[in-house]
């Protein structure tokens, strides 16, 4: 409804993304909140819309172990295997972890050890079966109601500030009025039943 045609392309990577909005090869692009950053940084990309994930723009990354585990705080981590979903480039699943480990001193613990899975729901489903000791996992993926009881075996330890979960980022050289247009045309789009479908 925007009058816009618009193609879809899959790319390989972040960096590739960042590349692409550089050369002025695409216009638009859905990126996680680390890759939103520095595209803003480097002057490559603006924030035009935020979608919303299960009602919130916004999620946090959360350290959990199983409920009945000894691990209650970051320091009881000595010795014990956590995980991420991957050494790749997610925000919420491997850098912030990363980050708030390395921030509360716990990456220096002995014995502390990292391994990875694929996704956040197979973490909290190692944790909660007692397969994992502990782990880290989206608060988007630990609130689903269709995990809940996943959720109830399980006990946060950590939580990070809230973060956006991803942005649609425009290059700065699109047409001001372009830009604008499908802003609105998004921010809107929940209002009539195509948009709704599109949604």
């Amino acid at each position: 409804s925007s009058g816009l045609a618009v193609s879809l392309e899959i790319l390989e990577n972040h960096p590739a993304v960042l590349e692409a909005l550089a050369a002025n090869q695409c216009d638009l692009a859905f990126v996680d909140p680390l890759w939103c950053a520095l595209l803003i940084r480097r002057g490559a990309g603006l924030p035009l819309v935020r979608p919303q994930v299960g009602a919130r723009d916004s999620a946090r990354v959360v350290l959990v172990a199983h409920r009945d585990s000894i691990i209650r705080h970051l320091d009881d981590l000595a010795e014990a295997t956590v995980a991420l979903t991957g050494p790749r480039e997610s925000t919420l699943g491997y850098f912030l972890p990363l980050h708030l480990l390395r921030l509360s001193g716990a990456l220096q613990l002995p014995g502390i050890r990292l391994v990875y899975s694929d996704t956040d729901l197979s973490v909290l489903k190692g944790v909660a079966y007692g397969k994992l000791e502990a782990g880290f996992v989206s608060s988007s993926v630990l609130d689903e109601p269709q995990h809940a009881a996943l959720a109830v075996q399980v006990r946060v330890v950590l939580e990070s500030e809230p973060v956006p979960q991803w942005t649609l980022v425009v290059r700065p050289g699109l047409r001001e009025g372009t830009a604008a247009a499908l802003q609105r045309q998004l921010l809107g789009a929940h209002r009539g039943e195509q948009g709704r479908a599109a949604l």
